[in-house]
């Protein structure tokens, strides 16, 4: 995002879209990680169309409102695993 490569931005945001789109990710099929991985996909694509539109200030958004989702998610994942 730095670097304003617009390309990269794209390649980089499509492989996580794709990684959370993958079987072996799917650790749950509990209602709230299919929520929180939804979100995290919506917001992938939210950063995509960003990249295609070379909008720096917006894909810098869209990569901080992803990283919370994956953090989001991740919380999530280990307090699930941790009360079980």
């Amino acid at each position: 995002i730095v670097t304003e490569d617009a390309a990269l931005i794209r390649k980089g945001a499509e492989a996580m879209g794709e990684m959370s789109k993958a079987e072996k990710w799917m650790v749950s099929n509990d209602v709230m990680y299919r929520q929180s991985n939804g979100e995290f996909q919506r917001s992938v694509e939210k950063l995509v169309e960003a990249a295609k539109k070379e909008n720096f200030d917006q894909a810098a958004l869209n990569w901080i409102d992803t990283t919370m989702k994956c953090i989001e998610c991740h919380k999530f994942v280990r307090g699930t695993r941790l009360a079980r």
